[in-house]
């Protein structure tokens, strides 16, 4: 199977495996800030994969992308990034060691950075102008409890954001809104985030968290890094 049908055929079988049980409730910005920050800082101390699948939408075309992340504590992490746009797709991956990171793109010989910042592939994201922007947010939480992803029971944490902007250029209203499903021991499985404007861009993006403590990260074999003078 093509990589674009497998990344087709990914994004609609997520998009329909959530039920949502409980009777949702409004509640505040730091009670979703904290369960964000302490399901993000559990990862920190675990073994697990995250698989992203990623679109935007303009008027000139589709660009989309996947990725998987690896991460061993607590320094070893491994990136595939595949990004298609226009016909054309582009295969990134990165392994990072301690302070080493290999990289290399399209399945060529590996390169070697030592001490430097470790990569993660391409970013997709809507652009934006370099006029001076006048913006004006506005943010509403929300708590869907007892949710089912999948056989798991979970909580879905959910932020509204409208964002009014007025430039030179012209004004309108961009609208986020940000999912999270967290388990009953506090675990992020999966998350969603969906961006749009009238006249801009639509991002839509899903990540989905795996617990695997079978997760080994080792560097490239030797033969397959290209050797610097």
């Amino acid at each position: 199977m093509k990589i674009k049908s497998v990344f087709l055929f990914l994004v609609l079988s997520l998009a329909g495996c959530v039920t949502v049980l409980g009777q949702e409730r409004v509640i505040a910005e730091k009670e979703f800030r904290d369960i964000a920050s302490s399901s993000l800082k559990r990862l920190q101390t675990v073994k697990y994969r995250r698989t992203m699948t990623s679109e935007v939408i303009r008027s000139t075309g589709r660009t989309m992308s996947f990725s998987v992340l690896e991460s061993e504590p607590a320094d070893r992490s491994r990136t595939l990034m595949i990004y298609m746009e226009g016909g054309t797709t582009r295969r990134f991956e990165t392994v990072t060691i301690g302070s080493t990171t290999y990289t290399r793109s399209n399945n060529e010989k590996w390169t070697v950075d030592s001490g430097s910042a470790p990569r993660e592939g391409f970013t997709v994201a809507p652009g934006r102008s370099g006029a001076a922007v006048d913006l004006k947010s506005g943010r509403t939480y929300k708590l869907f409890p007892s949710a089912k992803l999948g056989t798991q029971t979970t909580d879905i944490y959910q932020e509204n954001e409208t964002i009014t902007f007025n430039s030179e250029r012209g004004s309108g209203k961009t609208f986020a809104v940000r999912k999270m499903w967290i388990n009953k021991e506090g675990v992020l499985l999966r998350s969603e985030s969906s961006t749009a404007n009238k006249d801009g861009p639509i991002q839509n993006t899903v990540l989905i968290y795996e617990h695997d403590p079978l997760i080994v990260i080792e560097a490239p074999i030797e033969s397959k890094i290209e050797k610097r003078n």
